[in-house]
């Protein structure tokens, strides 16, 4: 399928609907067609991928670097509608999170991991010995090594 899009909206909260699939072969295309939009929009710029069919590495480079420069100029980027391997790919790469405002995401909050105490940054390692290995010996002369056995 055909990589596609449309601008649509108001003058503050643009949205950009696209589909069809994102891969290395358009990845140029949309940067510069996200990068505009954003550009022209001083609030918020939502992308609606609700008939997006296929997201590879390259699309979620561009959908992080505008998330990026977005956030630099004060704007607000969020993606909206993922479904099938799209909404995968995004959850996997932590993408969707991240560009996901609120409890959109369809699926429970991660919980908020405590911060290491001070101790715990700096504690020694410690193996386990416990599970200790018999490593065999090696013999003292290599030529005999094969008949030492």
């Amino acid at each position: 399928m055909v990589f596609s899009y449309q601008v649509f909206g108001s003058p503050d909260d643009v949205g950009l609907a696209l589909s069809g699939e994102i891969d290395l072969s358009v990845r140029d295309e949309l940067r510069s067609v996200v990068d505009t939009v954003i550009a022209a929009a001083p609030g918020v710029t939502n992308l609606d991928l609700h008939d997006l069919t296929f997201l590879d590495c390259s699309g979620i480079g561009v959908f992080v670097r505008a998330y990026n420069g977005a956030q630099r100029h004060g704007h607000t980027l969020t993606i909206s509608r993922p479904h099938g391997i799209v909404r995968r790919v995004l959850e996997l790469t932590g993408v969707l999170a991240l560009l996901t405002p609120g409890d959109e995401t369809g699926g429970p909050q991660p919980a908020a991991t405590p911060a290491a105490q001070p101790s715990d940054r700096h504690a020694p390692y410690r193996p386990d010995r416990s599970a200790a290995v018999a490593v065999p010996r090696r013999a003292a002369n290599p030529e005999t090594a094969l008949t030492e056995r």
